[in-house]
């Protein structure tokens, strides 16, 4: 447990990525320590075409975050029956704060007004193991939406719980080429598209510009990593007895902050060709060895000892927030916790973004960034399977999405919504930040889809925290990862 509890003190999940904790096994301990709130049960509404209304542009929440910090209670409607002659489909999700079930009821229930004939019926609060398990018992929805995350996808596409879109978006004509780069890699599989990204997350490099003031350091963009590792140095604050009491720099360990780190250093995980895992990769053991030596240079009790001291992530306590972190790789959310919790400290003025350095003997890793996007699938076991994939695409239109990234503080998925955030000057203070270097970042990267995707992301976390806490040796413990792992892959395509 005590482990457990060190990891998740550091984490820094979004609302939606830290309900994908959940979904991936950390249970109610991540809900804890990240200090998320839950509906307390999943809501279902079929949306009748007489109460559909689109979201008018003008109400799309743009510069101006919600008044209160805590999810806000929405009344269920009550729902209404399917009519004679419409089509139902049955829309299910992860979404477990009733603060954003409106917003997303108000968008999808607008296709109802442009087509009567369907009904949708929308359930929130139905995490990855409910659609799972609906399926097993024939009583799938017909789109999911994967609002945790995507690491499922690859162990549903071989158990055969979703199916391929390509010829759905042959027949749509429907472009992806409008996808960005790294938003199209996180649901491509064998070459072919399982999922249609909803918004997705980007990571920024997130600066406390007074402490760079306090201690005379230049506030130009940091490029490289050493230059990085020497501002942390500057701006980190010791007791009297030596315990930190600000960090200078905080590197990401766990989860999708991870996944940016690795990609820093040209880091692989996985060769698609030959079908292997590859842990063990030498940019992905020399990110983890630079983790481990930040660890041992602090001192591995002293960082736990600081973090169990902070405050949760996602409130007011926030160590951002409060100032007791200069430095941190974070994404797109942080805008929205900014403007939640700290609307005093003014964007380019208290605090600043900057794309995260990478280290100066690989290029390779200049501006790279990892993208996490949040998938619509299409169920196999759905009844009405052309109608459910037109919705999903009705869902991509440019107007939606700009107002639900805005909302969110979650990037949009398109190059075109992405451009026209741009031009409408819309979302949180700073947030234009992510959205910008989510049109133009040059080498985006996502987290490998596989069939043990998710196996493989909270085992690599769970090796990484072991080798930064000096009890496991870098290659020895992710050549151990790798053969592990590779047994797990081998298994599950032999049973596919």
């Amino acid at each position: 447990m005590a482990e457990e509890l060190r990891g998740l003190k550091r984490c820094s999940f979004s609302r939606r990525g830290f309900l994908g904790a959940l979904g991936l096994g950390a249970g109610g301990l991540a809900l804890a320590a990240c200090g998320a709130t839950p509906a307390p049960a999943a809501t279902a509404t079929t949306v009748p075409a007489a109460e559909a209304t689109s979201v008018p542009a003008t109400e799309a929440p743009a510069t101006e975050a919600p008044a209160v910090a805590t999810p806000t209670v929405v009344p269920t409607p009550t729902a209404a029956p399917v009519t004679a002659g419409q089509t139902e489909i049955i829309w299910w999700d992860g979404n477990a704060f009733e603060e954003y079930m409106a917003f997303w009821d108000e968008q999808i229930r607008g296709y109802s007004t442009a087509k009567p004939e369907v009904a949708i019926t929308i359930a929130h609060a139905k995490n990855f193991d409910s659609f799972v398990t609906a399926s097993a018992g024939g009583a799938a929805p017909d789109i999911y939406f994967m609002w945790d995350g995507a690491e499922p996808l690859g162990s549903w596409i071989t158990q055969g719980l979703i199916v391929s879109l390509d010829e759905y978006i042959a027949s749509a004509g429907y472009d992806m080429n409008d996808m960005t780069p790294g938003s199209l890699k996180s649901v491509q599989y064998e070459g072919k598209v399982w999922g249609i990204p909803e918004l997705a997350d980007i990571y920024l490099e997130q600066r406390n510009l007074k402490h760079y003031e306090e201690a005379g350091l230049p506030v130009d963009p940091v490029e490289t990593l050493d230059v990085l590792y020497g501002h942390g140095e500057q701006l980190t604050q010791r007791n009297d007895a030596g315990e930190l009491t600000r960090l200078g720099l905080s590197l990401p360990t766990s989860w999708w902050h991870l996944w940016q780190w690795l990609w820093l250093f040209n880091g692989s995980l996985y060769d698609e060709g030959a079908q292997k895992v590859t842990p063990e990769d030498p940019g992905v053991m020399r990110a983890i060895q630079e983790l481990a030596d930040h660890y041992q240079k602090y001192g591995p009790d002293n960082i736990d000892r600081f973090w169990s001291s902070q405050g949760q992530g996602f409130s007011a306590e926030d160590p951002f927030v409060v100032g007791n972190v200069s430095l941190r790789t974070d994404a797109d959310w942080m805008f929205d916790v900014m403007a939640r919790y700290a609307p005093d400290q003014a964007f380019e003025e208290v605090w600043d973004v900057f794309p995260v350095p990478y280290p100066k003997d690989i290029p390779e890793g200049k501006l790279a960034s990892h993208i996490s996007p949040y998938p619509l699938v299409l169920s196999s076991a759905g009844k009405a399977p052309d109608v459910a994939f037109e919705v999903m695409v009705w869902m991509q239109d440019l107007e939606r999405t700009v107002q639900a990234g805005a909302y969110m503080a979650n990037v949009p998925q398109t190059k075109s919504a992405l451009q026209e955030c741009l031009i409408r000057k819309t979302g949180s203070p700073g947030w234009l930040a992510a959205v910008d270097f989510a049109l133009n970042a040059p080498n985006q990267r996502a987290f490998p889809v596989t069939p043990i995707a998710a196996e493989y992301s909270d085992r690599l976390g769970q090796e990484v925290d072991l080798i930064i806490h000096g009890t496991r040796a870098v290659e020895e413990s992710l050549t151990a990862l790798r053969d592990e792992l590779q047994e797990s892959l081998q298994t599950v395509l032999e049973q596919a």
